[in-house]
């Protein structure tokens, strides 16, 4: 695998949540052909931890990726060029380009309650746990 492949290590139920996340977000995004593979998995990444409670910065980017600032800024721009993400202040939140349908909203809530089970999720901690 190459240093960049961030599903190395992953566990199987964060593997098969990270495939069913790639596939919603690209469905209800509608994403233009200039987004790439690598833009899609990155806005599925953003909208993760952003659903988890934690927007990322364009390091905190880079670093899940094990990529240059300049590949992931360049992707970066491309989905805030297509509308898909935001800047809020130095961190990226999703934005959704329509309002999502019941059936989606309730997928939506299923993935986010499988990643906030996954170890290490903020919301899988008990209270008194810390990073």
């Amino acid at each position: 695998m190459s240093k960049s492949d961030p599903l190395r290590g992953l566990p199987v139920e964060a593997m098969s949540l990270f495939i069913d996340m790639f596939r919603f977000t690209r469905a209800i995004n509608d994403l233009p052909g200039n987004v790439t593979p690598f833009g899609t998995i990155m806005l599925s990444v953003i909208l993760l931890y952003d659903v988890d409670g934690r927007p990322m910065t364009a390091d905190d980017v880079a670093l899940f990726f094990g990529d240059s600032r300049k590949q992931v800024d360049r992707e970066l721009k491309r989905l805030m060029k297509v509308g898909v993400i935001a800047l809020d202040g130095d961190r990226y939140r999703y934005t959704p380009k329509r309002p999502l349908t019941e059936a989606e909203e309730r997928e939506m809530d299923n993935i986010a309650r499988r990643f906030e089970a996954l170890p290490g999720s903020v919301k899988s901690r008990k209270p008194d746990q810390s990073n």
